[in-house]
């Protein structure tokens, strides 16, 4: 009859100019423009040396690994905020499906000392991008989100897509081991 059926997701990503020589990518602005309603960002629950004020959160993994894990999102939403590293030694990560145990069966990792940001589906990394980062500098991020596709921004320069089919209505957390962590207005939206 014709008709056609699509069969996956479309990820649109908008080129932007970095100097005279680079190209970057961010989200692009009707997606960002999407997402007007702010959500609660809800704490579940901790581990380790972590604290909060208003929408800026602390987690010291210096000594051992810390961690925040919120609550599930549902649908489409967009979590912002600002991420910096107190050095670039250790590991900053993102968890999806969050477990009550801590552990998490989708893991980005931002991990300075390999210059990379990955990410690890039960302990098996599959998907990576490079990326340069600088002890106490901040970094603009974002995670766009729609049902089981994550897009992860980083300062207009990166994305790193995931689909992650245990995403939607579990807890998501936030953690750092072996550096601190110091996140600003971190907020999640939705539409």
């Amino acid at each position: 009859n014709g008709t056609r059926h699509w069969g996956g997701n479309l990820i649109t990503h908008q080129l932007v100019r970095i100097g005279s020589d680079r190209l970057g990518v961010k989200s692009p602005e009707s997606v960002q423009g999407y997402f007007t309603k702010e959500a609660d960002l809800t704490v579940a629950g901790e581990t380790g040396t972590v604290s909060k004020s208003g929408a800026n959160y602390t987690i010291d993994g210096s000594g051992s690994a810390a961690m925040y894990k919120f609550n599930g999102v549902e649908g489409s939403a967009k979590i912002n905020g600002t991420i910096s590293f107190s050095n670039v030694s250790g590991t900053a990560s993102i968890g999806f499906n969050a477990k009550t145990d801590n552990a998490g069966t989708y893991i980005i990792k931002f991990d300075p000392t390999n210059h990379r940001i990955a990410a690890w589906n039960y302990g098996t990394e599959v998907t990576r991008v490079p990326f340069n980062f600088e002890a106490g500098k901040n970094y603009n991020f974002s995670i766009v989100i729609d049902n089981s596709v994550a897009v992860l921004y980083v300062n207009n320069e990166v994305a790193l897509t995931n689909r992650i089919y245990s995403l939607q209505g579990n807890m998501w957390s936030l953690g750092a081991e072996g550096l601190q962590v110091n996140l600003g207005n971190l907020k999640v939206s939705t539409h």
